[in-house]
């Protein structure tokens, strides 16, 4: 039996991806690619962690 709440987990973890990879370039943490820190995008990049 499919449980259709699993699929929309999965479609809000999926475009969550997008969000939470360009604030990785704006928090304190290292990454790929570093800005000025920013420190909403990191509480939002910690709370996605």
């Amino acid at each position: 039996m499919r449980k259709h709440y699993i699929d929309v987990i999965r479609i809000v973890a999926i475009m969550l991806l997008i969000p939470f990879h360009t604030a990785r370039i704006f928090d304190y943490y290292p990454f790929y690619i570093k800005d000025d820190e920013s420190l909403i995008l990191q509480l939002f990049a910690i709370f996605l962690s």
